[in-house]
């Protein structure tokens, strides 16, 4: 496993200098180095490849780095983390929910019923003194659905 931070510093240097390329290859150096180990991914890295992949006008390569995140984040339960990408890859690309048939539409949107069970789940066992964020939650969550469901019908 190569030495990760300092691998981080160079990379944010190189973004500092504009040499965007450069940052992107060390970024995705660091990403494959976590394939071949016991270590845990840090899933920063691909909103950050995205972020860089965007900056470059890469839609497609931003949003492949953007799932990848969000598939982690749903894995490892943290559904906030998840939302916020999908939100960025509605942003980013409206049309990547039209480019997919729906069984064959990412895994994103596929578990989005999941994840709005859970958070529904989650609001009902909440103690009574927090209903305002359980309202605030569900509204959230029915605004990004609607969004999700406008884009899919364009």
């Amino acid at each position: 496993m190569p030495d990760v931070p300092k691998l981080k510093k160079k990379a944010a240097e190189l973004e500092l200098k504009k040499q965007f390329d450069k940052a992107l290859a060390v970024y995705v150096e660091i990403l494959d180095s976590y394939e071949n180990s016991k270590e845990e991914v840090d899933v920063a890295l691909y909103n950050r490849v995205g972020d860089i992949h965007l900056k470059q006008g890469n839609v497609a390569d931003a949003v492949d780095y953007y799932e990848k995140a969000v598939d982690h984040y749903i894995d490892t339960g943290f559904y906030n983390n998840a939302i916020a990408l999908c939100n960025k890859i509605l942003r980013s690309s409206p049309a990547n929910l039209t480019a997919h048939h729906p069984d064959d539409r990412p895994r994103w949107t596929r578990d989005f019923n999941e994840l709005g069970c859970c958070l529904s789940i989650a609001c009902d066992i909440i103690s009574d003194h927090a209903s305002e964020v359980c309202e605030a939650s569900r509204s959230y969550l029915h605004s990004f659905a609607g969004r999700i469901i406008a884009v899919s019908h364009e």
